[in-house]
């Protein structure tokens, strides 16, 4: 599709023609520029019984499945294979967005919960101290998403061939990158909505879990919108604790972190891996551009600010649920997040074409 139809082309049409068989033409348009897939579209129909675009560098699940079908649907001895290989490849890909979601929300459960302790004595230094725990503990955390994304990676058979992320990627920036929390996650406002529609009693347990530092969001739901922020930001994210002096001793605590929007920013990171992973070729061997993720997202905002208000509730509730002491009530609202996440996939999965600037 990237180069004009010629004389040969058109002979080599009218021979496969002659041969009276089921024929299908695929088109791959490597290229966006120049474009002269309409041209052969229109040439292709006059010899070929089915006439599909496939670009094999970003063919999504669906257009997978659409070429399939399309095949399937010629008269041919293969077809009832054909459909088995369908029906195959929509299973295996069903298990993958299952363990992808698993691996995603056993992601959340250790970040949320995840802590480093040290001991100081009265002539330490605790400011370098501290500094120094707050560093163990982001370390720790970002450690944790590599590994979770490695897997996904793995899961989707990209541990043979060597992948990067585009330049342009939130999902390959820092996770406590300034420019990551400009983007990702939900909006101040969207964050005071969100918390509200839970209730009074919600919000209160969210301002508990936050360890007080909430800034007012989620206590008053009167006037909630202009409220404080619950985005903290990367600083001050893995605040240290002094949990009390012992023998001469001083035991500082960095974490466990739960920050709405830190759980939030985590998520939307690995729906972006995850939509790299899928969408990437294997036999794909270049990446985009150098320009930033924020100039490049700024005006596509992440996955978590497009979900329902359905779907938003149920990840909060998964959230605040990380206190309760209440195993089958916390294993019901995690079991409810997991669902989600497994519906998100799919629908990430069916969209078609890479998403610009993911």
């Amino acid at each position: 599709g990237s180069r004009p139809l010629r004389a040969n082309d058109r002979a080599e049409m009218a021979i496969l023609r002659q041969t009276a068989l089921p024929r299908m033409a695929v088109i791959n348009k490597k290229s966006e520029a120049p474009d002269f897939t309409e041209i052969w579209t229109s040439e292709l129909r006059l010899h070929f019984d089915k006439v599909m675009v496939f670009n094999t560098h970003k063919a999504s699940y669906v257009s997978r499945i659409t070429l399939l079908s399309e095949l399937s649907t010629i008269q041919t001895p293969h077809t009832d294979s054909l459909i088995q290989v369908i029906e195959a490849f929509q299973m295996e890909w069903n298990r993958r967005n299952t363990i992808t979601a698993e691996l995603i929300l056993e992601l959340l459960d250790k970040a949320l919960s995840h802590s480093v302790k040290t001991k100081i004595t009265d002539s330490s230094d605790k400011e370098k101290e501290k500094k120094r725990l707050q560093a163990l503990w982001a370390s720790d955390i970002k450690a944790m998403e590599k590994v979770a994304q490695q897997n996904i990676r793995a899961l989707f058979k990209h541990n043979i061939f060597n992948i990067d992320l585009p330049d342009q990627s939130l999902a390959s920036i820092d996770l406590f990158d300034r420019e990551t929390w400009k983007v990702l996650g939900l909006s101040r406002g969207e964050l005071a909505v969100s918390a509200a529609t839970l209730g009074a009693a919600a919000s209160a347990t969210l301002d508990l879990v936050v360890a007080g530092h909430s800034l007012g969001l989620f206590a008053a739901i009167g006037g909630i919108v202009g409220a404080g922020s619950a985005l903290l930001g990367a600083k001050r994210i893995g605040k240290t604790r002094i949990l009390g002096k012992h023998l001469g001793t001083t035991t500082l605590k960095a974490g466990p972190n739960r920050n709405l929007q830190f759980m939030l920013v985590l998520l939307d990171r690995a729906l972006i891996f995850y939509t790299h992973i899928i969408n990437w070729a294997h036999g794909r061997r270049y990446t985009a551009g150098k320009e930033s993720g924020y100039k490049i997202l700024k005006d596509h905002p992440g996955f978590v600010s497009t979900f329902s208000h359905t779907v938003t509730k149920g990840f909060i509730a998964y959230y605040s649920s990380l206190d309760i002491k209440d195993n089958d009530k916390m294993q019901s609202v995690r079991q409810k997040a997991l669902n989600s996440l497994m519906e998100i996939l799919q629908t990430i999965s069916e969209k078609g074409a890479e998403p610009t600037g993911f």
